[in-house]
């Protein structure tokens, strides 16, 4: 049985970071930090699993979650999912969508000089829920990766 999931899915992926890069307005994010963020974008019902601060409650009442799309063992998910993501950030890189350079040190940032109009408008329109994207946009695109209340820390992915 064939079964498709857009995780891993690399076109996919490729949509899906230019989105974020998009919404990061020009920040720049570590490799790890930007792929953990995808992870939750790809499975908003692993958003419960994050300890959040108090002041994003609201959100995870918002967020949908999908009985479906249930993922047993997060950790291995996340593990099998960043072979993707590489190889998605590599394409990004070779198209210049990001700076290689900056790449190769580790770090993601978008080149907005390459960004079309048209590819503009088709990332505007959106396959995610409007509260998703809020939450991507003020929670976690916001965390800090490291330390005690960083991304990593509250994932519990590593």
């Amino acid at each position: 049985m064939l079964v498709y999931h857009p995780a891993f899915d690399i076109y996919h992926a490729v949509r899906r970071f230019l989105k974020l890069l998009r919404l990061s307005e020009g920040r720049v994010f570590s490799v790890e930090h930007f792929k953990l963020i995808d992870y939750f974008v790809v499975f908003p019902s692993e958003t419960f699993k994050i300890r959040l601060p108090m002041q994003y409650a609201d959100f995870r009442k918002k967020i949908k979650v999908n009985k479906y799309e249930a993922v047993s063992n997060s950790r291995i998910v996340f593990q099998q999912l960043q072979g993707y993501q590489d190889a998605a950030l590599q394409c990004l890189a070779a198209y210049a969508f990001i700076d290689p350079l900056q790449y190769v040190k580790g770090e993601v940032q978008l080149n907005d000089t390459v960004i079309s109009a048209e590819l503009n408008a088709l990332l505007e329109n959106t396959l995610e829920s409007t509260t998703l994207l809020d939450f991507m946009n003020e929670v976690l695109l916001r965390m800090p990766y490291e330390g005690p209340v960083g991304l990593k820390e509250r994932s519990n992915l590593f």
